[in-house]
């Protein structure tokens, strides 16, 4: 910092404000980073990246699920939950079945069928 005059300082390049105490960072830093230094980000929580501009999911998207917002994953077809970890279910399952699979249910004894729907005599 130099005093050009009374109560009126040069800050050095990419400081500026009262003491020269603010960096400056020229892109800016995004979802709530802070220019720590002239060009400088340091990233909250959830992001990384020069500009903070890059989501983080810990742990991350599983079964070709993306990241797509701090700790978002989206999913691919077929799969759903926070991480994409589980299956989801493109049929009903009947008569108490459970889902294992997209289109595979888990029937209980005395049912058949893709669906459980097949009553056993």
């Amino acid at each position: 910092m130099t005093c050009v005059a009374p109560r009126t300082c040069r800050c050095p390049k990419g400081y500026y404000g009262i003491g020269c105490r603010r960096a400056f960072c020229r892109n800016g830093c995004y979802n709530g980073g802070e220019c720590v230094r002239p060009d400088v980000c340091k990233c909250r929580a959830g992001y990384e990246g020069p500009l903070c501009l890059t989501p983080v999911c810990k742990p991350s998207c599983v079964n070709g699920g993306y990241c797509v917002g701090s700790n978002t994953c989206r999913c691919l077809r077929g799969f759903e939950g926070w991480r994409c970890e589980h299956m989801k279910c493109m049929v009903s399952c009947l008569n108490g079945g459970s889902c294992v699979g997209p289109y595979l249910c888990n029937c209980l004894p005395g049912y058949t069928g893709h669906r459980c729907e097949i009553g056993e005599c």
